[in-house]
């Protein structure tokens, strides 16, 4: 499987346009679809990898299968969230992480 392959399996999973990835990523519309006919920077594909929340080798087919990876996907929408709704998130997970913590202590 190609690399722009698996930026649309990653994008499908996460529930965002390959726009939406690039204009995120800080890349120009439409540079991702020129990956078929030329070499992308390792910074842009990096980029790519940061807004999708994996790794370098995880995009470039080293690893993970995008469509099961649930932790991926609940990390991406937390990113994409308003600050004020992240921050609301973040105390839900700190609670639901400190109370699973407890019951092991007991």
């Amino acid at each position: 499987m190609d690399l722009i392959t698996r930026v649309r399996q990653y994008c499908i999973a996460r529930q965002i346009s390959i726009a939406e990835l690039e204009r995120l990523a800080s890349l120009s519309a439409g540079s991702i679809s020129k990956w078929h006919t030329s070499t992308p920077s390792v910074d842009k594909v990096n980029a790519v990898a940061s807004v999708l929340g994996v790794s370098l080798d995880d995009l470039c087919g080293n690893q993970c299968d995008p469509s099961q990876d649930q932790t991926i996907q609940l990390i991406q929408r937390f990113r994409l969230a308003r600050p004020e709704r992240a921050e609301q998130l973040d105390r839900i997970i700190i609670a639901y992480i400190e109370s699973e913590f407890d019951k092991t202590d007991q």
